[in-house]
Parts: C-alpha cells; sequence; structure tokens
C-alpha cells in the first residue's frame, strides 16, 4: 500500500555481493550483481536505497549514489561512510531497522529521475548455494563405489580430518614455515564465534564449486 501511495508497483528487493548468495540461497531473492558490479546497479537509476555492513563496499558508492537520488546506508558503528545515511543495524532490533529502511527505499521512489533509468537486460545463470542432498550427490562421483559408501559427506570430512585440505590462501602470496593465518571479524560480537559468516559461506561456496569443477575436468580426462 505504501509503495502505490507513492507511485509504484511494488517493492523490489536484490542482493549484491556476499549477502546476494545468502539471501538468494536461502530465500530465493535474485541477485543484481556481484562484488564488481555494485556500482552499477546504483547507475541504472532505479536503486531507491543501498544498503551496506562492513566489507565489500567500493569508496565510490557514496559519491556515486548523489549523482542519482539513490539513498546509501550503513548499518555499522565500524563502518560509517561519508555521503551515507546511517541506520544501526543489530539482531535485537533487526525487524524494525530493516522496515524503516524499506520505508526510507520506498518513500524516496518519488525522487527518482526518469530520464536517468537504464536498466541492462542481460541475464547469468549462477550457483549460488547447494543442498546437503547436492553435495552429497557431487561427492559420490568421486568415491569408488565398489568399496565406498555413497550418500554421505564422508569424502569431504576425511580429507579435511587428514589433513589433506587445510585451507586456501591467495595465490603469490609468501608462505614462511610456522605461518599461522587467520581472519578477525571487525563486527566484535562473540555471539557470531558459534556461527558461519555470510564471509564465509560465501567463499566456502566457492571452494565447493572450484571442487566439482576440477572433478568434472578430471573424469573427462
Amino acid at each position: 500500500a505504501l509503495a502505490k501511495s507513492v507511485g509504484a508497483k511494488g517493492i523490489n528487493i536484490a542482493g549484491v555481493c556476499c549477502t546476494a548468495n545468502e539471501v538468494a540461497m536461502r530465500h530465493g531473492i535474485p541477485m543484481a550483481g556481484n562484488f564488481l558490479s555494485q556500482e552499477n546497479v546504483v547507475l541504472t537509476g532505479a536503486c531507491e536505497a543501498i544498503v551496506v555492513d562492513v566489507q565489500c563496499i567500493f569508496p565510490a558508492l557514496g559519491p556515486l549514489s548523489k549523482c542519482f537520488h539513490t539513498k546509501f546506508i550503513t548499518t555499522s558503528p565500524i563502518a560509517r561512510i561519508p555521503d551515507s545515511e546511517f541506520i544501526r543495524f543489530s539482531s535485537e532490533s533487526a525487524g524494525e531497522n530493516a522496515k524503516a529502511i524499506v520505508r526510507m527505499a520506498v518513500e524516496n521512489f518519488k525522487n527518482r529521475d526518469q530520464s536517468l533509468v537504464n536498466i541492462p537486460q542481460q541475464k547469468t545463470k549462477a550457483t549460488v548455494g547447494y543442498s546437503v542432498e547436492a553435495i552429497k550427490s557431487c561427492l559420490d562421483t568421486v568415491t569408488n563405489s565398489h568399496v565406498d559408501v555413497t550418500g554421505t559427506t564422508r569424502p569431504l570430512v576425511d580429507v579435511v580430518k587428514s589433513g589433506v585440505l587445510r585451507g586456501l590462501i591467495a595465490d603469490g602470496a609468501t608462505v614462511q614455515k610456522g605461518l599461522k593465518c587467520g581472519d578477525v571479524d571487525p563486527r566484535a560480537e562473540v555471539s557470531y564465534c558459534d556461527t558461519v559468516s555470510d564471509k564465509a559461506s560465501a567463499i566456502g561456496g566457492g571452494v565447493l564449486e572450484a571442487v566439482l569443477h576440477l572433478s568434472d575436468v578430471l573424469r573427462e580426462q
């Protein structure tokens, strides 16, 4: 009702970057683009609001949003960015925070300049997540069906437990004996230690996709 009251047909939510992967995988919300195309979302002229957290944010989003009607909204007190509007997002008030952001975006629709709207029609297929069943099915292709149990995650668990697969590090990085690698979460929330972050989930999905691609290559050989 609010959207129609300002002249819009409805509300369209789309994701960008690693958060896009999560909401597409878990809720079926479409992706507007990946990390490299986040500025293009604003350039369509049809983006009422773009919301960011603490990472994977192009510095130009603030100044670029000012060239259009787009509201650039930050949500973390440790990542308040110039040319942005701040709505602090917390797990305790997530619902109210989200409603405030949506309302801000809807009310901004009336400021859209239709002469600047240009929405590309290109579409790209993407794998944004795997169910447990899909993972087991893929792992079955790298097992010996004559001696191994199929329909389990055991092939992946075994290589992790044995130390064959210990992790990934960027190609070309200097690695010395005894080097310790870690990831610091700037949100500094102790409760996040017991959950998988959007970033880790996105990276894990990419690793699995690479493993499955390599499996296909080896089978073809």
